[in-house]
């Protein structure tokens, strides 16, 4: 049977349930035109679906997600005998660690705010750039406040 068959059976049945996803349509759908709409759901081997997983950048979320479609299509696919076993690689690396920001502390933001210790050689250098960040955070602020200027009696 061809794989493009039987992607759309599983997307029929997937609708049939109640659990309906563009996501996991696309993906599959882009798996299939990967591999060829006239290629059988036998020839699809171990090799083309790692090329497939990993895409452009491997071992991301994109890939772990790109797996757990294809793992629901490939059980769908084995419990109906359309296959005997599924192509998926059998080591799954672990998911990257989600993004922690970093909270700045007080003590951070102060030690930002005070100027470095001027040294001789370049004490005029560090004038002019402290004088301009400070106009340039003075601006920023004035912009996004449009009362900021007559807080600290600047206004007209």
């Amino acid at each position: 049977m061809k794989l493009k068959e039987v992607i759309a059976m599983y997307l029929l049945f997937r609708e049939a349930t109640g659990r309906r996803s563009t996501k996991m349509e696309s993906g599959l759908k882009a798996f299939c035109r990967l591999m060829g709409n006239e290629i059988d759901i036998t020839e699809v081997d171990v090799e083309k679906v790692e090329g497939f997983l990993t895409g452009i950048a491997s071992k991301t979320r994109s890939w772990h997600d790109r797996h757990n479609t294809l793992r629901a299509f490939y059980q769908y696919a084995v419990s109906r005998r359309y296959i005997a076993s599924s192509p998926l690689p059998k080591l799954i690396p672990k998911r990257p660690q989600p993004f922690v920001p970093y909270i700045y502390l007080r003590a951070n933001c102060n030690a930002f705010s005070t100027p470095p210790a001027l040294s001789v050689n370049n004490a005029s250098l560090n004038r002019k750039l402290s004088r301009t960040v400070a106009v340039a955070l003075w601006c920023r602020l004035a912009s996004q406040r449009s009362s900021f200027p007559y807080a600290w009696g600047c206004g007209p």
